[in-house]
């Protein structure tokens, strides 16, 4: 269990969950007791039809002391409609799904060996492109021939920073400076640039947003707060980022700004996680977060790119002590 709680840290935020429906707006109290987020890190398809999310397999959560219970047979990646249906299991033990621009294969990093896999989008012909160091976050390239991702392989410190290598793992290239704070959660402009965030001065409490180029270069500062800044995702059209940001004790909400870091624009108040555009950048999906435990707790939502019309994907309502 402690193996598998580290890891969990390593790929989101850990929050409570709220039984306020987000629909109805409201502010939310600290949580006393912290549930384990079970549904999170969406992926839309390319064809606009499906998303691609992890689920933990939660089968049981301790109502008091916020303990779990998973199943190692329904941890993974699911799929779903994005009208609810056909909710389906793809690949066993998958977590932070991206799919390559044109939909036939997805990237996704190794819940428990932390390296980065490729599987056709059926699930079937895996194939592990990395074998070193911890591996998280797989972004491929607009045109499907590169992937960027954040490792600590043979960083002198342990620390992550972003590479790039070839869509079948070859030619492995780290473009990120060391010593100066990890550099994680890559994701592509268009224009082949990379946003992601970073640790300024080895920070590990506040994470802010950056903008580089392929190489690593002209890097440009979008974001400067005192909250954790954390999963920027750009727009099919490059216009926009949005992403989770919350301060310290506080569940991260939904935001969205203009590519060049005006403009922003708060999304969610009742928490959310990993926003993730559809391909025609009129919605956005995200995992729900709030505070206490609930049917939302956990789950996949969609709204629309302006926060309006949110609209519960997925359902949690797990067996809990009396």
């Amino acid at each position: 269990m402690k193996n598998i709680l580290v890891i969990l840290a390593s790929l989101i935020f850990i929050y409570g969950c709220g039984k306020k429906n987000p629909t109805n707006g409201g502010g939310v109290q600290p949580p006393t007791v912290i549930y384990p987020i079970i549904d999170d890190s969406p992926a839309w398809h390319p064809d606009g039809n499906t998303i691609a999310y992890f689920s933990l397999g939660t089968t049981y959560v301790d109502s008091v002391s916020g303990g779990y219970n998973f199943s190692q047979d329904s941890l993974g990646i699911w799929l779903i409609n994005i009208d609810g249906s056909e909710r389906k299991f793809l690949l066993p033990g998958g977590s932070l799904p991206d799919w390559i621009p044109d939909g036939s294969k997805l990237a996704f990093n190794g819940y428990g060996t932390k390296q980065i896999f490729v599987a056709d989008s059926n699930g079937q012909n895996i194939v592990q492109l990395t074998t070193g160091g911890r591996n998280f976050f797989p972004s491929w390239s607009p045109d499907g021939k590169r992937i960027a991702w954040d490792t600590n392989y043979n960083d002198s410190l342990g620390a992550n920073v972003i590479w790039l290598m070839d869509n079948y793992g070859s030619n492995k290239k780290d473009i990120s400076q060391h010593q100066v704070g990890e550099w994680r959660m890559p994701d592509w402009f268009p224009d082949g640039r990379i946003v992601h965030i970073r640790y300024p001065g080895g920070n590990v409490f506040s994470s802010e947003i950056f903008i580089m180029d392929s190489n690593g270069q002209n890097s440009l500062r979008l974001t400067n707060n005192f909250s954790t800044d954390y999963n920027p995702k750009v727009s099919p059209d490059g216009s926009k980022i949005s992403w989770s940001s919350g301060a310290s004790g506080e569940a991260p909400q939904i935001w969205v700004m203009n590519s060049n870091g005006s403009g922003l624009v708060k999304l969610t108040i009742e928490g959310g996680n990993a926003p993730c555009w559809s391909p025609d950048g009129s919605k956005i999906a995200y995992s729900y977060i709030g505070s206490g435990y609930g049917p939302q707790c956990g789950s996949i939502w969609i709204m629309n790119a302006d926060g309006t019309n949110k609209k519960q994907l997925t359902y949690n309502w797990r067996r809990r002590t009396p």
